[in-house]
Order: C-alpha cells, then structure tokens, then sequence
C-alpha cells in the first residue's frame, strides 16, 4: 500500500495505492444515486425477487439494480420509493424515524373496542406496537386514515 507493505488495520484513503502481486487494484466506481417514486397499482408485489409473478422491478423495468423502501401490500396502491442507496434506505426505513401514512377502505364501521386496542398499542406476534391517537375521519363512512409514525405519536383516523 503506497509502496509499503500493508499490514493489519491499514485503512485505504482515497488517493492511495493498492498493488497485489504487482498489480494495482483500484476501487470499484460507485453507480449514481437513483431515487424513484412510483403511485404502486394493487397487483403488483413489492420485492426484487424476479421469478415472483408480478414483481415491482419487473413492473419499473429500470436498467440499473435498485430496491424498493419499505413494501406495500400486493393489494395495496400508493406511493412507494425504489433506490440504489443503502443509506438512504436505512434512514428511511429506521423504526420511528419517518411517518408513514396508510388510507385503508373497510366493510365496517370499527367497534369502539378495537379503536381502544389501537390507542393503546396493539399486540402483533406478542410484540407490543406503538400506540395510536384516534380521531374521526369526515366525509367517508368506510375510509380510514393511519398515520405510524414515532412511538407514542402514531395517529390512526377512522369514520364512524
């Protein structure tokens, strides 16, 4: 490493020389950033596993490899992002750090009982969730609104 031998917890800079064998290796060049924003249509599935039928890379057709954040439903629509940015996906996606915001249509009106389990902080697979503010949503008997965002600051609207 800049013509010294390297040895244990030597850290490359840029700038430095790398030779193996005489042969200089350089760093691989990073792909620009992409970043994509998609209105996901119900039907397709959120995952980069191509031999799934469906699948949202498929869907995008992008040339270059990317991921999507987070996922959607297979039945759900909506905004969804895709990126190449592993760090920008970790921000993304780091529990309690960004808001996210779900409008679900249900057949029913919710008993109030449920909306208390919300308001609490539901148990899913006996891990307790963030609890949620419940508010009425106007003008939609069946629309509901639900803001997940920081523990103790979730917002779930519902129309009774």
């Amino acid at each position: 490493m800049n013509n010294r031998p390297a040895v244990l917890g030597n850290r490359y800079k840029p700038g430095d020389t790398v030779e193996v064998d005489g042969s200089l290796v350089t760093a691989a060049k990073k792909d620009k950033r992409v970043y994509l924003a998609l209105n996901k249509p119900a039907g397709i599935t959120t995952t980069t596993e191509l031999h799934i039928k469906d699948n949202i890379i498929s869907f995008i057709g992008y040339p270059k490899r990317i991921f999507p954040i987070g996922r959607l439903d297979k039945d759900s629509e909506g905004l969804i992002l895709l990126t190449n940015d592993g760090e920008f996906t970790k921000l993304m996606t780091k529990a309690g750090h960004i808001p996210k915001v779900y409008h679900v249509k249900i057949a029913h009106k919710p008993e109030e009982r449920a909306l208390d389990r919300l308001r609490r902080g539901p148990y899913i697979d006996k891990e307790r969730l963030a609890p949620c503010e419940i508010t009425r949503i106007k003008g939609s008997e069946n629309c509901r609104r639900a803001l997940l965002g920081q523990p103790a600051r979730n917002v779930v609207n519902a129309a009774d």
